[in-house]
């Protein structure tokens, strides 16, 4: 291998490097010049030493490797997890994740009761935990029941609730 061949490819090495380092430590595109002037070097070291077959050779190769070699290496980036917006799960199951529950939809229908005034986004407490909730467009003041009766987006939705044995003393009430 000629001696430019050689230089040509490891201009071009040091390139990708710089390219790959430029995900893991943003410059702001600092990198990415530096890359893209290693890189047009490169073409142009075996353009001036080399044939001009060779200098197309190495234009096409770059054309077609470096997108490739970005697609690979943004799935690794985001097989690795190191950007959780990135990784293959809805914005539900992200929210879900941050509330220590499965899914999002584990939550329809179970109950609870509210920990702020809803006007109509307030905190409720289902199962123990800590929720940001909608009601359905009424206001309720804090300690109502509630039960959860749908997942809009990343959003729970609850409604007021008014337990059986509650329902039968205030009809009771009425009777007297």
């Amino acid at each position: 291998m000629d001696w430019y061949l050689s230089t040509a490819l490891l201009m071009v090495l040091v390139g990708a490097v710089l390219l790959a380092a430029e995900f893991f430590a943003p410059t702001g595109g600092v990198l990415v010049v530096v890359a893209v002037a290693v890189m047009a070097a490169a073409v142009g070291l075996i353009f001036l030493f080399g044939e001009t077959s060779e200098g197309l050779l190495a234009v096409v190769g770059l054309c077609l490797g470096l997108p490739v070699a970005f697609w690979m290496l943004f799935n690794a980036y985001r097989r690795l997890a190191l950007d959780p917006k990135l990784r293959e799960t809805d914005a539900a199951d992200a929210v879900a994740d941050d509330l220590g529950v499965a899914r999002l939809e584990d939550l329809v229908n179970s109950f609870g009761k509210t920990l702020s005034p809803m006007r109509p986004a307030g905190i409720v407490e289902i199962d123990g935990r800590r929720i940001d909730a909608v009601t359905e467009g009424r206001m309720l003041e804090a300690d109502t029941p509630v039960r959860c009766i749908g997942i809009r987006g990343t959003v729970v939705v609850v409604r007021s609730y008014v337990p059986k044995e509650t329902t039968a003393e205030i009809a009771d009430e009425e009777l007297l």
